[in-house]
């Protein structure tokens, strides 16, 4: 925040945040202190995290419950046995050739395309079960949220917006 400028930047992007899903900006900052840290770990900047954070929120309101939910969801990049049995079940791979970490974003999207292709609600239960059995009940949460319905397509439509926040307060405080 020593940077001149950087602090208005961020309130942008946390207020736009703010305005995709349901999670208010008051919330997003404490829930982002829960989240960060196995969020970057995961590979994900800044505005990615506030997507998936307001992605999340879209079915779950409740902050803390919130902040939870996105933290456990995130164990899956961050759990080597989750990853390790979900690229077993999916195929998919979490690191790339030269060992180092895919987008997160991007290893969602590629298990979804998996997920999709299944015709039954029973197909969806044991390609779940096979991938993230072993994980915990919140992380499966996450899982199902993300890779049901239009969630996905939200964080890459939220972290747009986010990343295109400049100015937003500067715009909005003339019309206040």
């Amino acid at each position: 925040l020593a940077k001149p400028g950087l602090a208005v930047t961020l309130l942008d992007k946390m207020t736009v945040a703010g305005r995709q899903g349901n999670a208010e900006l008051k919330n997003l900052s404490d829930i982002f202190v829960c989240v960060g840290v196995n969020a970057a770990s995961a590979g994900m900047g800044f505005d990615t995290t506030l997507a998936f954070i307001e992605s999340l929120s879209l079915v779950e309101r409740q902050p803390e419950r919130l902040a939870t939910l996105a933290d456990s969801t995130l164990r899956l990049f961050n759990n080597l046995n989750y990853m390790r049995e979900a690229a077993k079940a999916t195929g998919v791979k979490f690191f790339d050739a030269k060992g180092e970490r895919r987008d997160a974003v991007d290893i969602l999207r590629d298990i979804k395309g998996k997920y999709d292709k299944l015709k039954t609600d029973k197909d969806r239960a044991i390609f779940l079960q096979k991938a993230f059995g072993k994980a915990d009940l919140d992380t499966i949460k996450g899982l199902k949220t993300l890779l049901g319905g239009d969630s996905l397509n939200k964080v890459g439509e939220f972290s747009a917006a986010i990343r295109n926040a400049g100015g937003t307060l500067a715009r909005d405080l003339p019309a206040a």
